[in-house]
């Protein structure tokens, strides 16, 4: 069922799932930006006083790993949640409207 609709309601189940599918996707870029990158990055000859630059980098290294998993997490949520709303809609249909 792709239309539900009454009372001037009315809900593209389809469009939902189109939707969970893009956030799919994106979890997937993220996914696959985040294991591109190094588990250790090699480190780089600094001249004196450049460790205090090194530490910076791997700590905001480290910080943007940790945003790509909870974005990973957090889109593919999105993406079971639109999932799940369109089944409600089609199999709660009678009940809403």
């Amino acid at each position: 069922m792709t239309k539900i609709s009454g009372s001037g309601f009315s809900v593209n189940t389809e469009t939902l799932r189109s939707d969970a599918d893009t956030w799919d996707e994106q979890t997937t870029n993220i996914r696959q930006g985040r294991e591109g990158l190094p588990s250790q990055p090699a480190l780089i000859e600094a001249s004196v006083g450049a460790e205090d630059v090194m530490g910076q980098a791997l700590e905001l290294l480290d910080t943007y790993v940790t945003y790509c998993s909870q974005g990973e997490e957090q889109f593919g949520a999105s993406a079971v949640s639109l999932r799940k709303a369109a089944n409600d809609y089609e199999d709660n249909e009678k009940e809403i409207f």
